[in-house]
């Protein structure tokens, strides 16, 4: 399978200060989750689990010296509309997935109105293309539901897991093929 960074190199498309995690990755995730993500409390281990189960699907965000983490970006195969819970270990994927899930997309608030969250977005994508999945899945929290609509996302009728607390929602957005992908304004 193609890397997804390939991908989005060969399609023109910048991945900006994105490059794939390393399998020791967990602690430095779980600290920026905690940071990004006050409230919302995931330890090292629901990351370890996810770099060792699809470590295809987990990158870090870099400043443009590469020496700072900014960000994280976790995903994997999944079914369409089953939430995940936070902070769960998983025992595996399952067999025929229907969608990419988008566990994560954390970025500090320096990296705003970088670029970094759209190529991210555009990531995930040709990750979800790579591996042959339709959809992209996801839990927006209450404060990203508007960086999620800007990408494309929608609202579906499912309910997220009661580990996200009220006012987060389970979106989706069908996977864009090289033709349709814009360039949207995102915040």
């Amino acid at each position: 399978m193609m890397l997804a960074t390939d991908e989005a190199a060969r399609r023109g498309l910048t991945t900006m200060g994105w490059t794939r995690a390393h399998s020791g990755a967990a602690p430095a995730i779980a600290n920026m989750s905690a940071q990004v993500h006050q409230g919302y409390p995931e330890g090292q281990e629901s990351f370890a689990n996810r770099l060792s189960l699809w470590p295809q699907g987990c990158f870090l965000y870099h400043s443009g010296h590469g020496e700072d983490l900014l960000g994280y970006m976790i995903c994997h195969p999944w079914m369409l509309d089953q939430c995940v819970p936070l902070d769960h270990v998983i025992d595996r994927l399952p067999a025929d997935p229907t969608c990419l899930y988008l566990h994560d997309l954390a970025l500090l608030p320096a990296t705003r109105g970088s670029g970094a969250g759209r190529a991210g977005v555009q990531l995930a994508n040709s990750l979800a293309q790579a591996a042959g999945l339709p959809v992209i899945g996801l839990v927006a929290l209450p404060d990203a539901i508007g960086f999620w609509r800007h990408a494309g996302f929608q609202d579906s009728s499912a309910r997220p897991h009661s580990s996200y607390g009220t006012g987060a929602i389970v979106m989706q957005r069908a996977v864009q093929s090289e033709s349709e992908i814009v360039q949207p304004a995102l915040p």
